[in-house]
């Protein structure tokens, strides 16, 4: 995700979904089936989000992922462009191909429109400290 090698929208978007396909079938699905909770940090939501800020429609992402598991709840940390790209350039390290203020723009759109889209999915603002974040997230799944 370094920008290191050229390929189409469509043609990332593709391969994600067959990477989550497989990550689906070999760890999360035997995983829920022994009876074990499966925490992600990213899900096909990321697809629709980043896929969206390529200029592929929404609709199109949406439906190459509908063959999907929908997780028991899921958390969208809100915070603004501006947070993140300074968290981002915190980090000492290169920006990444998506870590651009015009795509994470385009992404947090996308993200905003989730809980309207998708049954339990809860905005969380993530502007807030650490702690308070943890405690909306864990008052969230304790009610």
């Amino acid at each position: 995700m370094k920008g290191e090698i050229k390929i189409e929208p469509l043609q990332l978007q593709q391969l994600y979904v067959q990477d989550r396909k497989e990550h689906l079938e070999n760890k999360v699905i035997p995983a829920l089936e022994g009876g074990k909770f499966v925490v992600s940090s990213r899900y096909f939501f990321s697809t629709i989000a980043y896929g969206h800020a390529e200029g592929l429609d929404v609709a199109l992402l949406t439906g190459m992922n509908s063959n999907f598991l929908l997780p028991d709840i899921t958390f969208v940390i809100d915070v603004s462009v501006e947070s993140c790209l300074k968290r981002i350039e915190g980090r000492g390290e290169d920006k990444e191909y998506f870590e651009q203020k015009e795509k994470l723009t385009k992404v947090n759109e996308v993200y905003k429109k989730l809980p309207a889209m998708f049954d339990n999915v809860v905005m969380i603002n993530g502007e807030k400290a650490i702690n308070e974040v943890f405690e909306e997230i864990k008052k969230e799944i304790l009610t």
